[in-house]
């Protein structure tokens, strides 16, 4: 059952899930008012936060190399509530294209060279 689903969101190192999850936290947060007509409160979009920083912190603490279960539990946590909130987003703002895009999940990673080139991506 589990292997015939579809990546939540595309293939990304546990630096960029973090970059990518911010961001997308933070549009949340900007929009909170039609998330939460739409089931996604503010606690819910704060604890992703809270758990996205301490992702972030166990990155700068260990080697990626060493990620035990609590540390995939959050990774997958993560991947699920940018998917929610992604998924509500752009069905939200289906009628606003720029507001939209902002909850669009890129289909590749950016390189490190297009993040040093277009640091907004």
């Amino acid at each position: 059952m589990e292997s015939n689903r579809r990546p939540i969101v595309p293939q990304l190192t546990r630096r960029e899930l973090v970059r990518v999850c911010n961001e997308k936290l933070t549009c949340a947060a900007r929009d909170l008012a039609e998330f939460t007509r739409n089931g996604i409160n503010a606690s819910y979009i704060v604890a992703m936060a809270h758990k996205c920083e301490t992702l972030a912190q166990s990155l700068d603490e260990k080697s990626q190399a060493q990620v035990n279960p609590e540390t995939r539990q959050v990774e997958t946590d993560l991947k699920e509530a940018i998917a929610n909130i992604c998924g509500l987003g752009r069905t939200i703002f289906q009628h606003d294209p720029l507001r939209r895009k902002d909850y669009e999940l890129a289909a590749k990673p950016v390189t490190r060279q297009q993040a040093q080139r277009f640091p907004h991506l």
